[in-house]
């Protein structure tokens, strides 16, 4: 079972997720009742089933989407502030530039970015050492773009500035969190 917990932003980050002019959706859990099973995946799909922005049909068989596990050793925060952060090519680096990058530009300071996005990662449970995070429709640049077609929730994001669909998990915690994402101008 899941409750969906109140908005957790400070007013600092608001005015921060204001000023990117945030195309990010992100929907915080706590999970009541958690199973025995090491097998996670059953609370990654219930985040999913449980988003009203997905709406998605109790028949959909999650089971057959292509998902992948993201690794999350390539967290980096201590190269948050370099202002060469976005030279590496990896998913971390891409939502980083994605969240700073939005569809509309950002006001967001430079000097603020990197309390913004520590604050950020906090928000979204990355930060957590036991978070498990998974895409489920190919991160822009992944290759995997296509495996977002089984939702029309993606559907502008696949013509311009890319969508995605994280939800991250902390069994620490019992707590996870859904990431979504799709924009076009």
């Amino acid at each position: 079972m899941f409750v969906q917990l109140d908005h957790l932003k400070t007013k600092e980050l608001q005015s921060d997720l204001d000023a990117i002019q945030a195309v990010f959706e992100v929907f915080l859990f706590d999970v009541i009742h958690q199973t025995e099973s090491s097998n996670t995946l059953a609370i990654h799909q219930q985040m999913l089933l449980n988003c009203d922005s997905l709406a998605l049909e109790k028949t959909l068989d999650l089971n057959s989407l292509a998902i992948e596990q993201l690794d999350r050793s390539l967290i980096n925060l201590d190269r948050l502030d370099r202002p060469d952060l976005f030279s590496g090519h990896n998913w971390f680096l891409i939502l980083l530039d994605a969240i700073i990058d939005p569809p509309y530009g950002t006001t967001l300071a430079p000097s603020h970015r990197a309390a913004f996005f520590r604050a950020f990662l906090q928000l979204c449970l990355f930060t957590e050492k036991d978070c498990e995070i998974y895409d489920w429709v190919g991160y822009p640049g992944s290759g995997r773009e296509e495996s977002s077609e089984w939702n029309d929730y993606f559907e502008p994001g696949r013509e311009w500035w890319g969508n995605w669909c994280l939800t991250i998990y902390s069994p620490e915690q019992n707590k996870g969190c859904l990431l979504l994402a799709s924009s076009t101008d």
